[in-house]
């Protein structure tokens, strides 16, 4: 994805509002880090999306387009 960051958890963590503004899709291989992540996020006002299952990222692409 062009302009992708990587962002750990322990960084959305210690500042969840760097995030604001941005449309964010979150990853991760077992869903567990990207599920406390989107928690943390939205409770924190921030657009995000779980981007770990291939039906997720569709919806993802439809919406965002």
């Amino acid at each position: 994805m062009e302009n992708a960051i990587n962002v750990p958890l322990a960084e959305i963590q210690k500042n969840p509002t760097s995030l604001k503004g941005k449309k964010v899709v979150v990853f991760c291989n077992k869903g567990i880090q990207a599920d406390e992540a989107v928690k943390i996020l939205k409770k924190n006002g921030v657009e995000v999306y779980d981007g770990t299952s291939v039906e997720n990222i569709k919806a993802i692409q439809k919406h965002t387009l």
